[in-house]
């Protein structure tokens, strides 16, 4: 009997030394292997992790593309590296992964408290000062609103919800009408949040005034208000705090010891309005979402019998999904209309700028191309009829097979000289049913003057290389987009 009980006990006091170390396992901190700068120069590569988004890094064609993926390139070309990038989920996988070595250094704006709460993480680059705004689902009644009305909402750790623990923050911002819900920092991005709060799963949040001033103006439901006084802090990279080598280096860069990095070139592409199609600081969702117009392109496409994500490709490579974009030439709104075509296929100039109006004339437009070049090619591919409707099948699969690059290439430069490609490509002996290297070839000649001059090319000559790398781009974006959602 007294055998068993001393075998009990050993394995109670044996279950205890496990359940203890398992505890400090999962408690405690990972330790952190730093790369020293020399072992960083050695396999001639900076390792750089950020959050996937429109304001930092995001997939573009064979690249990538954002603000702060341009600004860190230009960082690791001036100190000869080689950059490998790395995407996280959210801001706490980030700096995981600057503890457990994995990476050097977070691309990505965070704020001084924010790093300063976490610990071990060290600034550097280049910082700039901003301060919080609270960004509402339509105008709160905050003055006349019943304590904790609203729900203000913020991922646990996040530079907002630090300063709510400051009862001298808290002082200058009225949080009377609000009660804090604290998100999950892992289940919840800075655009999804803006999400939910537009869609108005919550009432509000706090983030810093350069990122409302941009949400506000792709959800229109959103309200920016004032500046929180005093609320004003440093935002920049991090590195691990034992990284001193690899933050001065990154430092004298951004203080312009080397060659200067052409910050305010890249700074003014992203995000200051400039004329012309441009890189800009809004371009998808993420969760599953392509843009907050996804209904819109999803009624609408049914009526050209597309697929929605193609149709948010035209509007993505067109406006970025900005309704409000305005080209030099005057094209307006998500699919970048002009007033006369606006108003020809039932948008006025005044509702250019709306979404659906927008949208609905733009699929009105692609429908009437469609048509015409039914009708235009068949009547080239089986001479002696007059009408599409009239082909034998083996022109009309003909017709089908490339119809999108035909369509994609007049939504850019017009029927006119698309139509001038086609005789052109007939005249030439070329395929005029078969865009790439047949039609497309032939529009490209519509330069040269040896070619335009020809009497069935009646629109004469045209710069085609911007109707050609257009049609690319829609198709390379449709790519992406049927591998993003479905």
């Amino acid at each position: 009997m007294k055998r068993r009980y001393w075998f009990i006990i050993a394995a109670l006091v044996g279950f205890s030394i496990v359940a203890y170390v398992c505890y400090r396992t999962v408690t405690e901190k990972p330790g952190y292997v730093c790369r020293s700068w020399t072992e960083i120069v050695q396999s001639d590569t900076l390792r750089v992790v950020t959050v996937p988004s429109s304001i930092s890094c995001f997939p573009y064609k064979d690249g990538w593309r954002g603000h702060e993926y341009e600004m860190v390139r230009q960082v690791a070309d001036n100190l000869g590296l080689q950059l490998y990038i790395e995407l996280a989920p959210s801001e706490r996988a980030m700096f995981d992964s600057l503890r457990m070595g994995a990476a050097d250094l977070a691309a990505w704006p965070v704020a001084y408290s924010v790093a300063a709460y976490e610990g071990d993480l060290r600034p550097c680059g280049y910082a700039y000062q901003v301060g919080l705004v609270p960004l509402t689902h339509g105008k709160l009644k905050a003055g006349t609103a019943d304590t904790g009305r609203y729900t203000l909402a913020m991922p646990h750790g996040s530079r907002s919800w630090i300063a709510m623990q400051d009862t001298a923050f808290t002082g200058s911002f009225d949080v009377t009408p609000f009660r804090l819900e604290t998100l999950s920092p892992d289940s919840v991005t800075l655009e999804s949040l803006m999400e939910m709060i537009a869609q108005g799963d919550y009432d509000a949040t706090l983030v810093s005034s350069n990122v409302a001033q941009l949400m506000r103006s792709f959800y229109r439901e959103l309200q920016v208000g004032k500046p929180i006084l005093g609320s004003e802090d440093s935002v920049s990279w991090v590195v691990h705090a034992s990284a001193d080598t690899l933050a001065y280096k990154i430092d004298s860069v951004c203080r312009f010891e080397y060659a200067a990095p052409h910050y305010a070139a890249v700074t003014k592409r992203y995000y200051e309005q400039s004329q012309g199609r441009q890189v800009k600081i809004r371009y998808l969702l993420g969760n599953g979402h392509l843009s907050v117009y996804d209904d819109l392109f999803k009624q609408y496409a049914k009526e050209v019998g597309w697929d929605w994500r193609l149709l948010a490709a035209v509007a993505y490579v067109e406006s970025r999904f900005d309704p409000h974009e305005e080209s030099s030439k005057g094209a307006r709104g998500l699919m970048q209309l002009m007033p006369a075509t606006g108003e020809r296929f039932g948008c006025p100039e005044e509702m250019l700028s709306d979404p659906e109006a927008n949208v609905a004339a733009g699929c009105r437009l692609i429908k009437s191309l469609e048509t015409g070049l039914r009708s235009r090619l068949s009547r080239t591919l089986q001479p002696g009829i007059e009408q599409y409707a009239e082909a034998d099948s083996i022109t009309k699969a003909s017709v089908e097979r490339d119809l999108i690059y035909y369509t994609l290439a007049s939504y850019n430069a017009g029927l006119g000289h698309v139509f001038d490609a086609i005789a052109l490509a007939d005249t030439l002996q070329l395929n005029p049913g078969i865009w790439q290297g047949n039609v497309e070839y032939a529009l490209t000649l519509k330069a040269d003057s040896a070619y335009y001059n020809l009497p069935n090319v009646r629109l004469g000559k045209f710069n085609a290389t911007v109707t050609v790398n257009y049609v690319q781009e829609v198709l390379e974006a449709y790519g992406l987009f049927c591998t993003m959602v479905q």
